[in-house]
């Protein structure tokens, strides 16, 4: 038994030598690496699960996946596809969506609608879902419409806004991994959720927000504020190199909590922070080199208003570190020396 399994083993050693000689020796083709030239084409015979949509408008009335076949235009007012039945998916299958500068690419008014995997470009609104929490957006570049993705609940992720007048307009909705950028506004956002976001060279603002939470999000080269909230929490974020503000903050009761603020205001004047509100919460924040404009508007952390908390932040290199106004504020000290847990750290 033993001589049997020595013999079988050098045999299959001897096979895998000759194989490996043969590919070594251009006997065995694998076939090119490069992918094949041009644009990909569409797929009207391939069939994949669900119903292919191959010509616009079209209502979609059943529930079930419906599917493109090849990029679409169309250039009529109205719906391209009208969604009016309770879970339907409609999968771009990666390809383009495209309208006339009005109308809407996608519209459901119904639960259960899920959007994915493709470009709608250049509509008055590209998706616009106003069903409740059980819809989806994922994976859909929208590019070059007045609104690029407009939500009434449910979540959207992994989404490219790009060209927009406003990227995403979101109402009750949670937001993640997306990406809006060269807007007029990045993200309108309100009761909602946002989380792992990005804001990057809007002419306006970044994110928009009021009554929502947003979280672990950047907010860059933004030509207004970076976040410009109301009523709302924002933790665990940066915001650089925005014209205006960071973080700006109006009406009451906002907690903006762990956020880096870096270079804001140097365009158009403004603060790492800036408060007009009342009744909010600044706390562990750290502001440097914000501001060079104006000594009297732009300073690190910057807070109007009454009633709102303002402790254990750090400024370092801003026009000017603090203006706390009558707020109850931690008392202004350096590090080394300062004895109270509340006390705000400033530094030349």
């Amino acid at each position: 038994m033993m001589e049997l399994l020595h013999r079988l083993g050098w045999a299959i050693a001897g096979a895998s030598t000759l194989a490996l000689a043969a590919v070594l020796a251009g006997l065995v083709d694998a076939g090119s690496l490069d992918p094949p030239g041009g644009a990909p084409g569409g797929t009207d015979g391939v069939r994949l699960p669900g119903t292919p949509i191959s010509s616009l408008p079209v209502t979609l009335s059943q529930p079930g996946n419906y599917y493109l076949t090849r990029n679409l235009s169309f250039s009529t007012t109205g719906t391209a596809i009208d969604v009016t039945s309770e879970n339907v998916t409609v999968d771009l299958n990666g390809f383009v969506l495209e309208g006339a500068g009005f109308g809407t690419g996608i519209d459901s008014q119904a639960d259960g609608t899920t959007v994915r995997n493709g470009t709608v470009r250049d509509w008055g609104v590209g998706v616009s879902l106003a069903g409740n929490w059980a819809t989806l957006v994922e994976s859909v570049h929208a590019i070059s419409n007045f609104e690029g993705v407009s939500v009434g609940g449910g979540v959207v992720r992994d989404c490219v806004l790009v060209g927009n007048d406003t990227g995403l307009n979101a109402t009750g909705a949670s937001v993640t991994g997306c990406v809006a950028a060269a807007n007029g506004t990045g993200m309108t956002l309100f009761d909602s959720v946002i989380t792992d976001s990005v804001a990057r060279s809007n002419s306006g603002d970044g994110i928009w927000a009021q009554r929502s939470m947003i979280q672990r999000c950047a907010a860059v080269l933004n030509g207004d504020d970076g976040f410009d909230v109301q009523s709302s929490l924002v933790t665990d974020s940066s915001a650089a190199t925005n014209a205006n503000d960071g973080i700006a903050v109006s009406d009451t009761g906002s907690l903006i909590a762990r956020n880096a603020l870096h270079r804001n205001g140097a365009a158009s004047g403004g603060s790492g922070i800036y408060v007009s509100g009342s009744n909010n919460r600044i706390e562990e924040n750290h502001a440097t080199d914000n501001g060079g404009v104006n000594i009297f508007q732009d300073v690190g952390i910057s807070v109007g208003g009454s009633g709102n908390t303002v402790v254990r932040n750090s400024a370092r290199g801003n026009t000017l570190n603090y203006s706390l106004g009558g707020n109850d504020a931690g008392p202004i000290d350096d590090a080394a020396t300062a004895s109270s847990p509340w006390a705000n750290i400033a530094s030349p």
